[in-house]
């Protein structure tokens, strides 16, 4: 049994200027998190293998990729309400494994049903890893920095693995990519066994008696505004991932090379950084809802951008698409860990409405491209889904932000 690692003993108050996270809660939350956000990350490489090497369609990609995400919402779903009873560090070493094996039965399938089906392994692995990682880091001090550290890390790898994919399949078609995802799964392993016990990182403050913790956690999590930051982030993710899972393909239609797509999707990720840097500097700053307001409103337009069928247009909104995200990113996870702290339980539905939305989006955007692939139809709803989520955002982590500078 996974006996849970944190006891019984008394929670205290957190302050942002607490002292700094342990090295090993930031690498086993960066590997739990790489592990369950890396179906995202790869999705447009992804399609393309599924495209060239399995010739299906659209809706069948989609349907193929959809499936893996719907196992990782299960999972999460079923775990979140309960997930302070288990040891994160063995989840998050089983759920590498299961996600490798899964990664492994994917590279040597064929045929639609059978390849949808062996989503199912490396989902059921992704999402115990993903929820191991996230839970935990609700434990940090200052969790919108340390998800900031956690993205940049998960840019990088996402970046390095579409830069690397067309070496990879020129090695082999059938197995280079899925090789490289194994060792990126397996490197991550590691990294939650260095993850600290949870009930020993030092906190400041006060202790909190138990029952008012309690009713606290209660109130945070089924308020609105907790509501309000995980509905925010399933639009957003919605919109995203609708057309992320083939953007490759928006690509090389807009005149990019077979080669060419996914590099410069790789290297866009760069963009990232830069958000993440803002996202970071101004979390704790008056202007924060201000910036996020404004980056949710260029991520609409840059996905608005990307259908309209031009080079200069798919370069420009996949850069500031990638600025933009990465920049929301850390607020909607610091605003979850703010509202529900020491127990991550919020933070996990945060992560669940993203893997709702990654079930649903390429499924979402492959109908909607049809098989006449009509980006701009995709673009067009994508962009509206995404502004749909700005009043909601704001109302979480305006939130959040009120209940950390209430316990300055």
């Amino acid at each position: 049994m996974l006996t849970p690692e944190s006891s019984a003993s008394v929670p205290t108050h957190k302050s942002p200027s607490g002292p700094k996270d342990p090295i090993g809660l930031l690498f086993a939350g960066g590997a739990g998190s790489i592990i369950g956000v890396l179906p995202a990350l790869i999705a447009p490489i992804y399609s393309v293998w599924l495209a060239n090497e399995h010739q299906f369609t659209n809706p069948q990609i989609g349907l193929i990729q959809s499936s893996l995400h719907l196992v990782q919402v299960v999972v999460i779903l079923a775990l979140s309400p309960i997930v302070d009873r288990f040891n994160r560090r063995m989840l998050g070493v089983i759920g590498a494994l299961i996600a490798a094996a899964g990664y492994l039965l994917i590279a040597v399938s064929s045929g639609f049903w059978m390849m949808f089906a062996v989503q199912f392994v490396a989902g059921f692995g992704a999402g115990l890893a993903y929820v191991g990682a996230t839970s935990a880091l609700s434990y940090a001090n200052k969790p919108t920095r340390a998800f900031s550290i956690i993205t940049i890390v998960a840019i990088l790898v996402g970046a390095v693995t579409l830069i690397l994919f067309p070496w990879l399949s020129d090695w082999s078609p059938q197995f280079g990519l899925f090789v490289g995802v194994i060792v990126i799964v397996l490197i991550c392993l590691f990294g939650f066994l260095k993850m600290p016990q949870l009930d020993e990182l030092p906190t400041i403050g006060e202790p909190v008696e138990q029952s008012s913790q309690a009713d606290s956690t209660r109130r945070s999590v089924f308020a609105f505004p907790g509501f309000a930051v995980v509905i925010a982030y399933f639009l957003i993710n919605l919109g995203l991932v609708a057309v992320w899972t083939f953007s490759a393909q928006i690509g090389v239609d807009a005149g990019m090379s077979d080669t060419g797509s996914p590099i410069f999707l790789g290297i866009s990720q760069i963009m990232c950084i830069v958000g993440v840097v803002v996202a970071w500097y101004v979390s704790d700053k008056n202007v924060a809802i201000p910036v996020l307001v404004v980056s949710i409103a260029v991520l609409a337009v840059g996905k608005l951008v990307l259908g309209i069928g031009l080079l200069s247009t798919f370069a420009i909104g996949m850069l500031i698409t990638n600025l933009a995200f990465y920049c929301v990113i850390p607020y909607m996870f610091g605003a979850g860990s703010q509202l529900d702290p020491r127990s991550g339980r919020l933070v996990v539905m945060v992560g669940a409405s993203a893997m709702v939305a990654s079930a649903i989006g390429p499924t979402v955007g492959g109908y909607l491209a049809g098989s006449t692939d009509n980006w701009f139809r995709l673009t067009v709803v994508s962009a509206i889904v995404i502004a749909a989520a700005i009043p909601f955002a704001v109302t979480g982590v305006r939130a959040g932000l009120k209940a950390v500078s209430s316990k300055d």
